[in-house]
């Protein structure tokens, strides 16, 4: 898995405490550059493992082959 910046590890903590909090289904929006990617490939990383079903959707299939 990638390393993470500090702003980014934040913005997964704050998501893992919605999902924690009863959330089902959550959507993370960030501007170009904030490495989006990165934080997708963590997130879905973590919770494949954990045996968590994974969706990620993309209106980009740059984005998707990544």
């Amino acid at each position: 898995m990638a390393n993470l910046r500090k702003y980014q590890a934040d913005d997964v903590d704050t998501l893992r405490e919605t999902l924690r909090g009863g959330a089902r289904r959550v959507l993370f929006e960030a501007s170009v550059g904030y490495g989006k990617s990165v934080v997708i490939e963590h997130l879905a990383g973590a919770y494949s493992s954990a045996g968590r079903r994974v969706w990620v959707l993309s209106n980009r299939s740059a984005v998707v082959s990544q």
